[in-house]
């Protein structure tokens, strides 16, 4: 039986080096000849001006993701889950509460 493989992670657009990264990892084959896969998009806005602005559909969309990522623990149940932070900011703290769930699934 393969191994499952949740991404939760940034992805175009907005176009930007670690979302392409993301992309490109997410889409591989290899991956998904190997393993089972699901992905999360991480897709708070759709361009770079809109980065590290606070908008209401910016906390809909987080609370989208939240169930997402507990909807995934329960019913995917990943072996490995691949999150990429956001290195600061708000955007910092809120993949800080993403983490605290997914370590409450000891992943």
């Amino acid at each position: 039986m393969k191994s499952k493989i949740l991404f939760i992670v940034q992805l175009p657009p907005p176009v930007h080096g670690a979302s392409l990264m993301n992309q490109y990892v997410t889409e591989s084959k290899f991956l998904q000849k190997n393993y089972k896969t699901r992905t999360i998009p991480l897709q708070f806005v759709s361009k770079i001006s809109q980065i590290g602005k606070i908008g209401l559909s910016k906390l809909f969309i987080m609370n989208k993701v939240f169930f997402q990522i507990i909807n995934n623990m329960l019913f995917f149940k990943p072996d490995i889950v691949y999150l990429t932070l956001s290195p600061t900011g708000y955007a910092f703290y809120r993949d800080l509460m993403f983490v605290f769930i997914i370590k409450l699934f000891n992943k």
